[in-house]
């Protein structure tokens, strides 16, 4: 117990002995994203420090979908104090058809509360530990596919073993599930952020005021069939200089 005196206040806390664990718990997910409305397969293992695995025991798992969102902006000379992407001007068109899948959306600064959808219960269950001491679990993700298509998802698996001295150790692992292979692979959002880069550091920005349509479609054809950037690499180098001439006098 503590006492102040003279101000009247009190409280009481409680010292438990310490034990040192004996095992630990482990869940191994895929660490690479995988994609969404594949099944997920994930292994919970539980072993003594000692090596051998736990064999008389009983697994508590729950699995928990989360929206994940990753966006990446540019770093500029006031990202300390107000924030990456704190000079973003552009607001979200969710409105427009298909923005959903190449719009970049902007930046809520960190004072401003933003609200999160609340975890789903994907599943949950209590199963004894197998003889190799691991649990194996699968996922399937094409709910959310289905009812959250335009949206990346991150799994969470908590496990909670018990074993046969009721010792209990709990143990956590992640997954991410993408709808597509990169975030965002639209040729705009790409220009978009070149330029903030070049305007950061005191450089002209990349105009294609003066290409010829027929060309840059060319070239844009030629690197996806072939993977060559020649052609696209010439047309980029004329319009910077290009850039440059008409940029000098601002």
């Amino acid at each position: 117990s503590i006492f102040i005196e003279n101000l009247g206040g009190s409280g009481n806390f409680r010292v438990e002995e310490y034990k040192k664990p004996e095992y630990e718990v482990i869940v191994e997910a895929p660490k690479e994203p995988v994609k969404l409305g594949d099944k997920i397969s994930a292994t919970i293992k539980a072993k003594y420090y000692f090596g051998a695995p736990v064999t008389n025991a009983k697994v508590k798992y729950k699995v928990q979908r989360y929206s994940h969102t990753v966006n990446w902006y540019p770093p500029m000379y006031w990202d300390w104090f107000y924030g990456s992407g704190y000079w973003w001007f552009a607001g979200d068109y969710n409105w427009y058809p298909g923005w959903r899948n190449w719009g970049c959306k902007s930046p809520h600064p960190w004072w401003f509360p933003v609200r999160n959808d609340p975890p789903e219960l994907v599943m949950e269950n209590e199963v004894s530990i197998g003889e190799d001491g691991t649990v194996k679990i699968e996922i399937d993700s094409s709910v959310a596919k289905a009812l959250h298509g335009d949206k990346d998802h991150r799994y969470e698996i908590t496990a909670e073993v018990v074993d046969q001295s009721r010792r209990t150790i709990y143990g956590k692992g992640s997954v991410i599930a993408t709808r597509k292979p990169f975030e965002d692979g639209n040729k705009r959002t790409a220009r978009l952020v070149a330029n903030a880069v070049l305007l950061a550091n005191g450089l002209a920005p990349l105009s294609y005021r003066n290409v010829d349509e027929v060309l840059y479609k060319e070239a844009m054809l030629t690197f996806y069939e072939t993977n060559s950037i020649d052609s696209i690499k010439k047309i980029f180098i004329e319009q910077y200089l290009f850039s440059c001439k008409n940029y000098s006098g601002i």
